[in-house]
């Protein structure tokens, strides 16, 4: 099955319309949201957007045509790797926030 085949049924399968995925993905152009998943090339932005706003999609599985087995992983390193940069920013604001409390409950 081809990318444009597994994405659209991994949509449809949230009940998701083209014009709601843009939505979700803070605004992304539906026209070119269309376009790209009619396309058999794969836009690396829209993959980088879908990972970001869709963090259970099995890249795996969208990226490779002949993919059989959920349990065999295309991608070695462990998933906290590729974690959204967002994720990582809360994390980061998180420690600071903690490090600030502990320095003014010592004041």
């Amino acid at each position: 099955m081809s990318f444009s085949k597994k994405i659209k049924k991994y949509f449809s399968d949230k009940n998701l319309s083209n014009r709601e995925v843009c939505e979700l993905m803070n605004g992304y152009n539906e026209q070119l949201f269309s376009r790209q998943i009619n396309s058999d090339e794969i836009s690396i932005t829209l993959v980088k957007r879908i990972i970001t706003f869709f963090p259970d999609v099995d890249l795996n599985y969208l990226l490779k045509e002949d993919y059989i087995n959920p349990e065999v992983s295309l991608i070695s390193e462990p998933k906290e790797i590729y974690q959204t940069s967002s994720d990582i920013l809360i994390e980061e604001i998180e420690v600071k926030l903690k490090e600030l409390k502990d320095n003014l409950s010592q004041k």
